[in-house]
């Protein structure tokens, strides 16, 4: 007449059971429709800015891993009776997403332009290094300002 113990437990396996294969049914489906399409790699923000006169910033804000630069530049001066000149090396480059880092090597050479001065000579001034990195970088655009203002009746 009625169900055994044995019974209900058969049923109560059996929808457990069913469960579960549609479950894992749909689980493999999702995995494959997702697996079938690569997406391309998104690139961080980066946002170029002119060269500044009096700062120099290291690298562009939000600088990417692998960018790299090379600058060379020079100065010219007489005084004291010599001609002194002024080069540099510069290497910036970005180890990682948004650090730049500068390493910079000032020269000076100085030629005597009357017989009371010593020889010619030229030297490492000092050696440079600096590091910039880009907290956070909002996409051109992407700022909106709200003016909100509080109003009560």
């Amino acid at each position: 007449m009625g169900l055994s113990f044995g019974g209900i437990i058969d049923k109560a396996m059996k929808k457990l059971l069913t469960f579960f294969a549609i479950l894992f049914a749909y689980h493999t489906q999702a995995q494959t429709s997702d697996s079938s399409r690569v997406l391309p790699p998104v690139k961080p923000v980066k946002v170029s800015h002119a060269e500044p006169l009096y700062l120099d910033l290291v690298r562009d804000l939000g600088a990417r891993k692998g960018e790299r630069e090379w600058n060379v530049g020079t100065s010219f001066s007489k005084h004291g009776g010599a001609a002194h000149w002024h080069p540099f090396v510069e290497y910036e480059f970005a180890p990682i997403n948004r650090l730049g880092l500068e390493v910079e090597v000032p020269l000076q050479a100085q030629v005597p332009m009357a017989d009371d001065i010593p020889s010619s000579s030229l030297n490492m001034k000092s050696l440079k290094t600096s590091l910039q990195w880009t907290y956070a970088v909002i996409e051109p655009g992407k700022l909106r300002w709200r003016w909100v203002i509080p109003m009560s009746y």
